[in-house]
């Protein structure tokens, strides 16, 4: 009796990252998998709509509404929600998932990204099966590829980071120079109310003593209200 022919299973992959959409391609395509590709949340849902997949991996960060937005949308779709889904993020926390994970429409898997291939393949076979999807004998390739963008995102998370840390030093910057200016112009004003002081101790009246007396109180109030 001749072997059943495994069925092909359908991989709908929602991510605004194009290298990264090839990247997991490459890995379930190398398992027997057939993989459509998804840039934005709403193209994820027509095209799941279209032809209902037999996986879903979609990414938090979309260019329209978040992935657990989205998430909702195809789990609250009768047409869709037995679909397994394994929601990824690169900037989602742990307590992000878990908070998700408590919801009555929630996704059927959490990674984080980077992820390395042997994790998201467990996960897979945890949901679907191993026999229904494929293994490969030893895929350095595979291996070294997800390695490789693994640590780029790294990198582009510590560029990120050195970013947001460059912005926050020059805030403080001009933060510490707005007080050193405030500092100066106090001190200009003690100064002036100082001479202020002095002139009143002064005994006599004149007219120069009353100009003097109004133009520094003018100078002062003019310093303090800045």
């Amino acid at each position: 009796m001749p072997e059943e022919k495994k069925k092909q299973l359908n991989f709908l992959i929602v991510d605004s990252d194009a290298s990264w959409r090839d990247l997991l391609g490459g890995l379930v395509s190398r398992r027997g998998g057939r993989v459509i590709q998804a840039a934005s949340g709403e193209e994820g849902i027509a095209l799941a709509l279209k032809s209902p997949p037999d996986f879903i991996i979609l990414a938090v960060e979309l260019p329209d509404e978040n992935g657990f937005v989205i998430c909702k949308k195809i789990k609250s779709n009768p047409a869709l929600k037995e679909v397994p889904m394994m929601l990824v993020s690169r900037d989602a926390t742990e307590l992000d998932f878990e908070r998700h994970q408590k919801l009555k429409v929630r996704a059927d898997s959490y990674l984080k990204k980077p992820f390395t291939d042997e994790e998201f393949i467990t996960r897979v076979h945890n949901l679907i099966g191993f026999t229904a999807f494929g293994e490969v004998e030893d895929d350095q390739y595979g291996k070294l590829e997800m390695q490789m963008h693994a640590f780029l995102q790294e990198q582009q998370a510590l560029e990120r980071r050195l970013e947001e840390k460059d912005e926050e030093i020059k805030i403080l910057e001009e933060k510490l120079g707005q007080s050193a200016g405030q500092f100066l112009e106090l001190n200009q004003a003690q100064k002036k109310i100082a001479e202020l002081e002095k002139i009143l101790k002064e005994g006599g009246e004149s007219e120069e003593k009353t100009r003097k007396l109004r133009k520094l109180l003018e100078e002062a109030l003019e310093i303090i209200n800045k």
